[in-house]
């Protein structure tokens, strides 16, 4: 990260605000990390339809003989995929200024504190979206423990029924992950046999917001401090990558408009994606005039598909049986 220098504090370009905040990001929202994605730096608009391809099936095995060789028996890549309609529904943006006079007259780096409060800003739009997808109109399975009863407890057993009813619907066996709320996360974190070290040996550590790895056939389970009931006395989600599918692009390129238009461009613009999942953001930045204020703004269009796809799907379409819902009652 660059630092102060001199008396100016405007020490990040907007593009590094926005690698720092993609990077934030990640940290604070991990599990976006884990659902089935379609990033692209590419443009588009919001309402725009953008059809992604999951796995769905598997190939069959034959027996190998002297005649056909090999071309016996073939399956046709397109009855190992489905096609999903994802609808760009969502435009959000975040933006902040930053005083001309403060940026002369402190050595703080101003653009820098602000990264991980703007990916905050960001992360939670997108998983308050996840979380109220996460019903019974999308996915048909679910696990009912209420967690108080005798038996019915948030604890090691629970996510082994949970794998187990998995495991019985036919959901892949990598990468399954989970989301769940702070109240299961408490009890899954005070079942002695997660915590002890003749166990998993996990324990919460410094983050206050819990994540479990490697447990019970799950790669991680993440808490969701926000998680409600969504009116269907939800308390967590386990599924498989193909569970959640996330698609998202940039807005249109707005020096590119002004260019055809033989107008002159106010502000600058650029795209930045994250490394390893190619998550796209357009940076934007103008100086008002007068004030030389700035303004710089991070956004990104997406639309998000779950599991049997709503009230018009019937169980098992789609990716309904990439997950399961766990509810109290």
């Amino acid at each position: 990260m660059a630092t102060a220098s001199g008396n100016s504090s405007n020490t990040l370009s907007v593009n590094e605000l926005a690698t720092d905040v993609l990077d934030s990001y990640k940290v604070q929202f991990p599990v976006i990390g884990n659902f089935a994605y379609d990033f692209s730096s590419d443009s588009a608009r919001r309402g725009q339809t953008i059809t992604a391809r999951v796995l769905s099936g598997v190939a069959s095995a034959s027996d190998y003989d002297a005649s056909n060789g090999y071309e016996g028996a073939t399956t046709d890549v397109g009855t190992l995929t489905n096609d999903l309609d994802i609808t760009l529904d969502q435009h959000k943006y975040v933006s902040i200024s930053m005083d001309y006079l403060d940026m002369i007259s402190t050595q703080r780096d101003l653009y820098g504190e602000v990264a991980s409060t703007m990916a905050n800003t960001l992360g939670k739009g997108l998983m308050e979206a996840v979380w109220n997808g996460l019903v019974a109109d999308n996915f048909s399975k679910s696990v009912v423990k209420d967690g108080t009863t005798a038996g019915q407890e948030h604890n090691l057993d629970m996510l082994h029924a949970v794998r187990a009813e998995m495991n019985t619907n036919g959901t892949a066996v990598a990468g399954r992950y989970g989301i769940v709320n702070s109240s299961v996360m408490t009890q899954l974190l005070t079942d002695t046999r997660i915590a002890s070290g003749d166990f998993y040996g996990q324990l919460s550590g410094a983050n206050g917001i819990g994540i479990l790895r490697n447990i019970a056939g799950f790669e991680a389970i993440y808490e969701y401090p926000a998680g409600d009931a969504n009116g269907e006395n939800l308390v967590g989600f386990f599924g498989d990558r193909s569970a959640i599918n996330i698609a998202s692009r940039v807005p249109s390129d707005f020096q590119a408009q002004a260019s055809r238009a033989n107008a002159p461009a106010i502000a600058s613009n650029s795209i930045v994606q994250d490394a390893d999942t190619g998550l796209p953001m357009m940076a934007l930045s103008y100086q008002k005039a007068g004030t030389f204020d700035i303004v710089a703004t991070l956004t990104h269009i997406y639309g998000l598909r779950f599991g049997k796809g709503g009230s018009g799907g019937s169980a098992g379409d789609l990716t309904d049986l990439g997950g399961v819902r766990l509810v109290t009652a």
